[in-house]
């Protein structure tokens, strides 16, 4: 999951929450770079719930189903 601004810079506070046929999914922070904050997990093949949000920004929240094998990389942006 990378979470940027509508501007595509990186977001303070960001906060990302992704719920999956097991119930919540713990992710890793992976990097905070020039582009956006990175979030990933390892994830058993199904649908997931991912919530973003940020103070002073609308939350966002996208539905993605994954297949057996399949990666997915979900761009997010908070609006103010």
């Amino acid at each position: 999951v990378e979470v940027a601004g509508a501007d595509g810079a990186p977001v303070r506070g960001t906060q990302v929450r992704c719920n999956g046929p097991e119930g919540e999914v713990k992710l890793a922070r992976r990097s905070t770079g020039e582009r956006a904050r990175e979030y990933c997990a390892l994830v058993e093949p199904g649908y997931f719930r991912v919530t973003a949000s940020a103070p002073d920004r609308a939350p966002r929240e996208h539905t993605v189903r994954l297949a057996p094998g399949e990666e997915k990389r979900i761009q997010v942006r908070l609006e103010r």
